[in-house]
């Protein structure tokens, strides 16, 4: 993986990949590579697949990392080994959004003890309350 490695690098520093970015990139198609003990140019779409149902059945990697993975290896075939085969077979993980918690109408009018902005929280016009006039 010397040349290919070196090639890599050098084809994300003229990009202007950070540091970080490069060093996680190459790392990630290190492990691939590792992980089927060949040249990357000898890698079909297939060994690819079965990596990424490594990642997520056996190592249970977050979406994140999952990504960064699809990241690296999309660039090192489309850029550096010019495959022709459509790196677009290989999927991003979706997201791993949830949806907010929606609170209540009482839940929202129930202030929170304690809380520096409890007095905030109230309305500035209190209809129901009088407040002391001072004579």
């Amino acid at each position: 993986m010397g040349r290919f490695r070196g090639r890599m690098d050098e084809d994300l520093r003229i990009r202007g990949y950070s540091a970080n970015t490069r060093e996680c990139d190459l790392r990630g198609v290190r492990h691939v590579v590792g992980h089927f003990m060949c040249p990357p140019d000898q890698l079909t779409p297939e060994h690819i697949r079965q990596y990424q149902l490594y990642l997520t059945r056996d190592r249970h990697v977050s979406w994140p990392s999952f990504n960064q993975v699809v990241c690296a290896l999309r660039f090192s075939y489309r850029q550096v080994l010019k495959k022709d085969w459509a790196v677009k077979q290989i999927p991003y993980q979706r997201t791993g959004r949830t949806l907010p918690e929606i609170l209540s109408a009482q839940e929202v009018a129930t202030p929170v003890p304690g809380h520096p902005q409890h007095q905030a929280l109230r309305p500035a016009h209190d209809p129901g309350r009088r407040r002391p006039s001072r004579l």
